[in-house]
């Protein structure tokens, strides 16, 4: 008899604008988060919910893009 164990990966998500957390399994890691709708900073440190996510992403400023820090 052979047997294996199998953990699973559980990824929590907070988003640094409004607070609210997520908790997904399954997923291997932060990046898979994004077909979720969540938006992932550059550098993994900062996540953001699909409601506050289009507010933080770089689309340009020649594009209509919105400038976070003005």
């Amino acid at each position: 008899m052979s047997f294996y164990i199998e953990t699973i990966k559980v990824i929590h998500l907070k988003c640094e604008r409004c607070g609210k957390s997520d908790s997904y399994t399954g997923l291997r890691t932060a990046k898979d988060a994004r077909s979720y709708g969540w938006g992932i900073s550059k550098d993994y440190k900062k996540c953001y919910c699909p409601d506050c996510a289009p507010k933080y992403r770089n689309v340009g400023m020649a594009y209509g893009g919105v400038c976070s820090w003005r």
